[in-house]
């Protein structure tokens, strides 16, 4: 989502303050370039959530078809006890 909103939701929370987002933010990585590392990005910056859930969908789509056929077919040790 854009700064404006990551700053508003995130000062929505108990306890934040400007103050303390500051301090976050000058802990973390840019978001560009996270978002220039990332595989996938998905933009929650709507007031409605289809948007998001529709680019993860196309997300989870993407990574079952990389993933090995055992996987796709459920298989109990992998990674952590299947996939569905």
């Amino acid at each position: 989502c854009s700064e404006a909103e990551q700053t508003r939701r995130c000062l929505a929370r108990d306890g934040m303050t400007a103050e303390k987002l500051a301090a976050l933010r000058a802990r973390q990585m840019p978001d560009a370039r996270k978002r220039a590392l990332a595989d996938f990005v998905i933009d929650t910056d709507h007031a409605s959530k289809t948007p998001g859930r529709a680019q993860l969908a196309a997300v989870i789509e993407q990574l079952e078809e990389r993933a090995p056929a055992a996987v796709r077919r459920g298989a109990p040790n992998w990674p952590r006890g299947g996939t569905r």
